[in-house]
């Protein structure tokens, strides 16, 4: 016999082998603790680590020998602190202008006049010819008689710990007047008075706006950031010196983890994911639907550096989205570059590049060995089915799905290649996701998940399992420094009581809601086939595969793990219970688990092949959950979902089409098995093909579905606003504004010429001049419009006909809308029909009946209007239009009345906004990117000219911009008159509005103060002590 002989490789010297010995690993050890322990602590200390707050000082008036009564809107509506002087002087000035019995003059108001939520919050100082009283947030603090002398001043104190008014005079202690421990700061809508120059004194107001969450670093903060972040990169050194035990380090390299596809099939079906992914994307981002959040996140992001800090705005006080702020910081810098949707997309876009790329090369090959390239076509639907319906645009998930992969390619790369660093690194990542939304909790629970599978690794640490662990703890720290870097721990308490206090808010035990807004909730933009289809189908594969491979046929096929992404995909939901919102945009965070759950059971059955029944039970299983999603609607966001097909074809929604396509293509395998010479082809048996075909069969339908009505939609809005257009105006270099040059509101009305042309008409009647003419504070027809009536004063047993006289249209533009007023008592006997004619007066076939009884909001005594359509809408040849008025008089009291056609003038948005300050809500500003949010800072918001709303939520106030429980506007319907108009986009009907344009009229002048700049040192644990416990919603 020859012995074997195995020839000894070189050893490799490596840092863990120069550490190797008892005395090194011991010091190193110790280290690992040490630093693991010095990073945690500047972890916790930098929340409480001093900052330079801002205490911004506003002052009234701006020349005290002339006060100018000025709106003032704070933000929160109640200041920090607020100090009022009132000389006597001006006292009697004002109360000897006063006539007996007259209604009190007003000395000082935080209000308008005649308010009555400024009289129940605000502070009022009034005086009549004999008497003078303040009061205070509804209290009544002082009432007498005038002062003795006009040498004297009335202060009134409005502390966090109470209000107290004084009287002073010169060389005397002050008199106290008043004394209320635990009266609130008084709320601030504007600063008025009936005090003028005349009057040779006038009062002063000095108070400090609310601005808590303006802060910067001070150098010993700075210092901690630094030496946090020096930590953070020791301990990942150390990780990396660590690696396994020397006698277990391999020495050879491993093999490669993606093998480039062999055969001419092989390499097809490679570059036809990549292609069609990649494609599909980029196509995607120029035609897709936009998400709700969309503006929302790309306004926090472009008011970060007025405001200081990443605030909200819209709702919730403009308290900072602690800890949720990276995203917003990093897109930051972009809408510096440009706010073009395009652009703000384009992190999204590659993103989505990059988790292909992550769930492609590394993840399913380290969970399916050998995978076959066809399984990368089934990775690419999958991904695009998760991706498409959520993960384009200014929302965060598109992060949170790049985070988590990444997370769980280094966690399983640390296992396969046996370096601890790399855990380390997947401890960094997950640590990084938690600052940007609620689900990045996904990471980290998916690491937790992994805890077994790591743990031999951990164990086999040349700094042992605790200090290794201790040093990925250390490194998850890196939150730390991304949310208290300029901010504090008093902020983050702050903000967190300010987003519970203000709804919805959901416990974490009404997950629940989740799945019912996906399925059966009122939204149907929540709810749309394609998220559905995602969420449904894949919870249907998590159960069904894990229930299959109890009963699989092939037990010992190539390596498939499915426990990995089985688990990690439970713990990437279970990340979502503490958020205390239920939408279903958070789904979005899910695409690449979700995608990769997806893949894995598809490589799963296959391989361990489940027998019969279990694969019919599962298909079927499958088929009932997609033909359910496709019941659902295509209902898209606010404007883009005009021209969107709503309805899915039905056959994708019909189970025996479903069960047709799956037996045919099982019949075609086993029929291409039984002609196949190969060895074991007669023995196949094609059951779990069956369920794998519905999967992919659904998932492609629902990637061809959501493309395909975004490009149906696209091309049928070429001739106005599409997203495409929008998208691609910037790389035509002409950007425009968006939605906003296209999109009108319609503003006032216009008159038609009449012509002398045709039949005789009817004239005009002379009466009903007293109707009502004003709906919302707009005109609903124009002044001395001809009208028509059928209302007699002698009774009439006989059909009355009024035929009006052709009007002209060739004034009409395709932003303008055709429209009548209105008004009457419809008994069922009377009718309205608008009748066409070409330019030779030829009466067209086509009219339009107006149904009385069918108007809306129809009265007696007030005009209505009743669109008839906009230009497109016409009959083509239309030119002319007259109103046949019929009333067969079935009842004495039936009766109507017509103006003559007019016009509905539509305003393009862009040409509205020009030069004028715009708010625009959440849900329908990311395109209108040349309209620049209004700053809100120091305390202080911007007046406004323009408000805008989506039609979705315009009559939801209580989650818009003008919620008074944090709304940045909140108070300006006390100090301004609303008028709404109504809008639409050309090329559609005017009966899909875009939603409310309102213009705000203030009742007073604005800006008429100064802001003193002003900051202050504090400690991170609590505000200082006059600035109490910071904003909070209050109840009528």
């Amino acid at each position: 016999m020859v012995a074997r002989v195995t020839p000894t490789l070189p050893r490799v010297t490596t840092p863990a082998d120069t550490d190797a010995a008892p005395g090194g690993r011991d010091r190193r050890r110790v280290l690992a603790w040490v630093l693991a322990g010095l990073t945690l602590l500047l972890a916790v200390t930098l929340p409480l680590a001093p900052v330079r707050v801002d205490t911004p000082e506003v002052q009234w008036p701006l020349d005290p020998g002339d006060p100018q009564s000025t709106v003032a809107l704070f933000m929160p509506y109640r200041p920090i602190d607020l100090q009022a002087e009132i000389p006597c002087a001006a006292v009697t000035a004002l109360a000897g202008r006063q006539e007996p019995g007259a209604a009190p003059a007003v000395l000082l108001a935080t209000a308008l006049p005649g308010s009555e939520r400024g009289s129940a919050r605000g502070l009022r100082a009034t005086v009549t010819e004999t008497n003078m009283r303040i009061l205070s947030s509804g209290e009544e603090l002082y009432s007498g008689g005038l002062p003795a002398s006009s040498d004297c001043t009335f202060v009134i104190a409005a502390l966090q710990s109470g209000t107290t008014v004084t009287l002073e005079r010169p060389g005397s202690d002050p008199e106290v007047l008043a004394d209320r421990p635990g009266l609130g700061v008084p709320e601030v809508t504007a600063f008025t008075t009936d005090l003028t120059a005349a009057d040779g004194s006038s009062p002063s107001v000095t108070a400090h706006p609310d601005a808590r969450f303006q802060t910067s670093p001070t150098a010993w903060k700075t210092a901690l950031v630094v030496a946090h972040v020096a930590a953070l990169l020791g301990c990942l050194w150390l990780l990396w010196r660590a690696g396994p035990a020397a006698p277990r380090r391999r020495r050879e390299p491993l093999p490669a983890l993606v093998e480039p596809p062999t055969g001419r099939g092989g390499r097809t079906w490679a570059l036809l994911a990549d292609v069609g992914v990649v494609v599909t994307l980029v196509v995607w981002t120029l035609i897709g639907f936009i998400n709700t959040d969309d503006y929302y996140y790309s306004a926090e992001a472009r008011t970060l550096d007025s405001a200081g800090y990443v605030g909200n705005q819209f709702r919730f006080f403009n308290v900072p989205e602690i800890p949720f702020i990276l995203h917003q910081t990093l897109l930051a810098p972009l809408t510096e570059l440009s706010t073009q949707p395009l652009v703000l997309r384009l992190p999204s876009l590659a993103a989505g590049l990059l988790v292909w790329w992550l769930l492609t090369r590394q993840l399913v090959p380290l969970l399916v060995d050998r995978p076959h390239p066809a399984l990368r076509v089934v990775a690419g639907v999958a991904l695009l089915a998760w991706w498409l319906p959520w993960n384009i645009g200014a929302r965060p998930e598109f992060l949170i799905t790049l985070a988590w992969a990444a997370t769980l390619t280094l966690a399983l790369q640390a296992i396969r290649r046996e370096r601890v660093w790399l855990l380390g690194a997947a401890a960094l990542v997950a640590g990084t996701a938690v600052t940007i939304t609620a689900s990045g909790l996904s990471c980290a629970a998916t690491l937790v998940v992994l805890l077994p599978r790591l743990w031999p690794l951990l164990r086999r640490s040349a700094l042992g399992l605790w200090a290794t662990l201790a040093l990925m703890v250390a490194s998850a720290s890196v939150a730390a420094t991304i949310v208290f870097s300029d901010a504090t721990l008093a902020s983050a308490l702050t903000a967190l009581r300010v987003h519970r206090e203000v709804p919805p808010v959901e416990p974490w035990y009404k997950e629940v809601l989740r799945y019912y807004y996906l399925t059966l909730g009122d939204d149907p933009a929540q709810r749309t086939f394609g998220r559905q289809l995602a969420v449904v189908l894949t919870l249907a594969v998590l159960i069904g595969v894990s229930v299959t491979l109890t009963r699989t046929t092939r037990p010992g096929a190539l390596r498939t793990t499915w426990a990995v992404p089985a688990l990690a995909y439970v713990a990437a939901n279970l990340a979502f219970l503490p958020s205390p919102t239920k939408w279903t945009h958070h789904f979005g965070a899910l695409a690449a688990p979700g995608a990769l759950l997806l893949t894995v059971g598809v490589a799963v059955l296959v391989r361990r092949r489940p027998d019969r029944w279990a694969a019919a039970a599962l298909a079927v299983g499958l088929l009932l959950a997609a033909t359910t999603a496709f019941h659902a609607g295509n209902h898209q966001v606010e404007y883009s979902a005009y021209r969107v097909l709503r309805d899915v074809p039905g056959v994708l929604g019909n189970p025996a089409a479903w069960v047709a396509g799956t037996l045919a293509v099982i019949g075609a395998l086993w029929w291409r098995a039984r002609r196949s010479s190969e060895p074991g082809a007669a023995a196949y048996r094609p059951w779990p093909e069956a369920a794998i075909t519905v999967v992919v069969t659904a998932l492609v339908a629902s990637v061809l579905v959501q493309t395909a009505s975004a490009s149906a939609s696209n091309i049928l809005l070429r001739d106005t606003w599409s997203m495409v257009g929008d998208t691609t105006s910037v790389l035509r270099g002409d950007p425009g504004c968006g939605f906003a040059d296209d999109a009108v509101a319609l503003t006032g009305t216009a008159r038609l010429p009449s012509t002398d042309v045709g039949d005789p008409a009817a004239p005009p009647s002379d009466d009903d001049t007293s109707l009502q003419n004003s709906f919302e504070n707009r005109e609903v027809v124009p002044e001395d419009v001809d009208r028509w009536t059928t209302r007699t004063d002698e009774p009439v047993d006989q059909t009355v006909e009024l035929v009006t006289p052709w009007f002209d249209l060739a004034e009409m533009t395709v932003r303008d809308v055709l429209a009548m007023g209105i008004a009457g008592n419809p008994d069922g006997g009377t009718t309205v029909v608008a009748e066409y004619a070409d330019a030779e007066v030829r009466v067209l076939p086509e009219v339009f009946a107006v149904d009385p009884d069918e108007v809306e909001d129809l009265a007696a005594g007030a005009w209505t209007r009743e669109n008839l359509g906009a230009r497109q809408e016409l009959p083509a040849d239309a030119s002319l239009v007259r109103f046949r008025l019929t009333d067969r008089n079935l009842t004495a009291e039936g009766w109507l009345t017509v103006t003559a056609p007019y016009l509905v003038v539509g305003q393009p948005l862009s040409e509205l906004f020009d030069g004028t300050a715009v708010g625009l809500d959440w849900p329908i500003g990311f395109n209108m990117p040349c309209v620049d949010p209004p700053r809100v800072a120091d305390g202080m918001v911007e007046p406004v000219n323009w408000l805008v709303f989506s039609d979705t939520f315009a009559d939801s106030p209580d989650i818009t911009i003008i919620d008074d429980r944090g709304g940045a506007y909140g108070t300006v319907e006390e100090v301004a008159r609303f008028t709404t108009y109504r809008g639409f986009l050309p090329g559609t009907s005017p009966d899909v509005e875009w939603g409310r344009l309102v213009a705000l009229d203030y009742e007073l002048p604005t800006g008429a103060f100064r802001v003193e700049e002003g900051s202050r040192t504090i400690a991170g644990w609590g505000w200082w002590p006059e600035a109490g416990p910071g904003p909070s919603p209050e109840e009528d």
